[in-house]
């Protein structure tokens, strides 16, 4: 996630743009809601 946020931070076209969207959609909002759900398990 990092280093697509690094990435993001700069111009380089529409190929790494949609990449990052790619990872977002598929794979960066599953860890997020996990990670989402084990903190609000903690916070019980």
């Amino acid at each position: 996630m990092l280093e697509s946020r690094n990435l993001s931070s700069h111009d380089y076209g529409e190929e790494v743009s949609a990449e990052i969207a790619e990872k977002i959609s598929n794979r960066y909002c599953k860890e997020l809601t996990e990670l989402s759900k084990t903190v609000a398990n903690y916070l019980k």
